[in-house]
């Protein structure tokens, strides 16, 4: 905290005035850069096609690629390091792939709204998309295998797999 306060040109007093922790300076940070990774990610949403299906492809492409983003694999490796809280862990991923949950959620809500069937559980899909390309990334980058063309043919078939289970959402 006393580099964070020397670097930042405040007291350590001032910066703990606003971050009694180091967890809550941490998760202020998490809470900055994700919101500007996503701000970044979102810079072209005004070419989002129309319809579900394509909106979901759309999505699931932008955050495969999120997912090779330098700064979010150092963030994520600096939370799997030693001593860092298993909170922090949590918040990291609550914050970054919550922000991805909530948005396709809201997509597939709205995108099912004037369907005979509306989507019963629209958050689980969500979840389980994101969890595919998640696991999907982070197994081809431990086997030194993922390429970006990879990558989004790999969400185009997520979300395939998701359309072929449609009567279950």
């Amino acid at each position: 905290m006393e580099a964070v306060a020397a670097h930042a040109g405040v007291s350590k007093g001032t910066l703990y005035a606003r971050y009694p922790t180091k967890g809550a300076l941490l998760h202020a940070v998490i809470e900055e850069r994700v919101a500007a990774w996503s701000a970044e990610s979102g810079r072209d949403d005004h070419l989002l096609p129309a319809g579900l299906e394509a909106r979901l492809r759309y999505h699931a492409k932008t955050i495969i690629r999120a997912f090779a983003n330098d700064e979010i694999r150092a963030f994520e490796k600096l939370v799997h390091g030693p001593g860092v809280s298993s909170e922090l862990v949590r918040d990291f991923y609550e914050t970054g792939q919550g922000f991805a949950i909530r948005l396709l959620a809201d997509e597939i809500a709205s995108g099912t709204l004037n369907d005979p069937v509306a989507a019963r559980d629209p958050r689980g899909i969500a979840q389980m998309l994101v969890a595919m390309l998640y696991g999907w990334f982070n197994m081809g980058e431990n086997m030194g295998v993922t390429t970006e063309e990879d990558a989004l043919e790999f969400a185009e078939r997520s979300v395939d797999v998701l359309f072929a289970a449609r009567s279950v959402w």
